[in-house]
């Protein structure tokens, strides 16, 4: 507690409690988490984001052009938007700088770990459910192979707004969508 905090306290504690909650406010903004097929389904299947077995928690950008890293699932066609700030009142966020096992350090990816092993009611922090446009066109044989399948089984459970991002603008675009056969 801040001495301020302190010294409010004393003569106002309802005004020292705002304060406190405002000094303490974090301003995490958008967070990014990029997702494949397959860990996908387990999102929209449990409603819980999970962290991969070798993190100490869930690891973000805040680089909202980011579509691939390296270690990730071979094809990525998906990222979620976070609301960084709702989740850092319950769950703390800390920036971070992986290194390789060669001590290279990654530099400019911008990165947050979420300090959980899973965020249940996942779909209350997601903003934006957003489809990586030039990763689907690259990729197309190997969406073109399960986007039908997915589309009908798994996409209608999804309670946010699609979006789509062709380079550096996220928009709606249920034309492209439709074209992929990701929305009917």
């Amino acid at each position: 507690m801040s001495a301020l905090v302190r010294a409010l306290a004393k003569t106002n504690p309802r005004l020292a409690q705002k304060v406190a909650t405002v000094l303490g406010a974090k301003n995490v903004g958008l967070l990014y988490h990029l997702v494949g097929f397959d860990q996908l389904t387990h999102i929209i299947s449990t409603s819980t984001l999970s962290a991969r077995n070798f993190f100490d928690g869930i690891s973000t950008t805040r680089d909202k052009q980011l579509n691939r890293y390296t270690g990730g699932p071979p094809v990525i066609f998906f990222k979620l938007e976070l609301d960084g700030d709702k989740l850092a009142e319950r769950i703390k966020i800390t920036p971070v700088q992986f290194k390789s096992l060669t001590d290279v350090e990654f530099k400019g990816e911008h990165e947050e770990l979420i300090k959980a092993i899973k965020i249940p009611n996942i779909w209350k922090y997601v903003t934006k459910f957003i489809f990586i446009r030039a990763n689907i066109e690259k990729d197309y044989k190997y969406v073109s192979d399960i986007s039908d399948q997915f589309s009908a089984k798994w996409l209608p459970r999804v309670p946010v707004p699609f979006y789509v991002q062709e380079g550096s603008q996220i928009k709606k675009d249920n034309e492209f969508l439709r074209e992929y056969h990701f929305i009917r």
